[in-house]
């Protein structure tokens, strides 16, 4: 497919409004701004997440490896609905990443990667919300808030109902030798 800055606002329209029927029913302004490459991958490469992974060797070269295009800054997560937040994309590395999948695999997996992220803007309201839930990814994951709030997201994307089984095959696509370097570094 073609991807266009349309198709992602539309699709960024359609995960807003599932969002607020099944799991918050107030978000906060959020929209989507687009970044250039050099800048978004600058940024992705400091996160402490992907720190954590060039300092185990995940990635040879981060810039032509990273497989993801979208985040959330930190001043970007909400304390209140009545601010403006935004999720970062970077249109240009989506395009390479996504332009050889059908279109409905591309929306399928557009719709989990931005009810992910909308995740992170709104995970403060979210742990309100849903105790048990943060509980369970905080203990999941040994106390890591980073760790727990990517599991929440996570978790959060997989209960609007999107095609589970679409989305694991593009995500394999992009992620699966990521997971599989990080997975053979772990190893004793």
């Amino acid at each position: 497919m073609k991807l266009t800055t349309l198709f992602i606002e539309k699709v960024f329209e359609d995960v807003k409004k599932k969002y607020e029927e099944k799991i918050l029913k107030d978000l906060p302004n959020i929209f989507i701004i687009y970044t250039e490459t050099h800048r978004f991958m600058k940024d992705a490469r400091s996160t402490p997440i992907n720190q954590w992974m060039i300092e185990k060797g995940v990635f040879e070269d981060f810039n032509s490896e990273y497989p993801s295009f979208a985040c959330v800054y930190e001043k970007d997560k909400s304390y209140t609905k009545d601010e403006t937040y935004f999720i970062t994309i970077c249109f240009d590395h989506a395009k390479e990443l996504l332009d050889k999948y059908e279109e409905y695999k591309v929306e399928c997996y557009l719709s989990h990667v931005l009810a992910h992220e909308i995740t992170h803007v709104v995970n403060i309201n979210l742990r309100e919300h849903y105790p048990f839930t943060w509980k369970s990814a905080l203990e999941s994951n040994k106390g890591n808030t980073g760790l727990a709030d990517e599991a929440l997201a996570e978790k959060v994307a997989m209960a609007l109902d999107y095609d589970t089984n679409l989305y694991g095959e593009l995500n394999n696509a992009l992620w699966g030798s990521v997971a599989e370097k990080l997975r053979l570094k772990m190893l004793p």
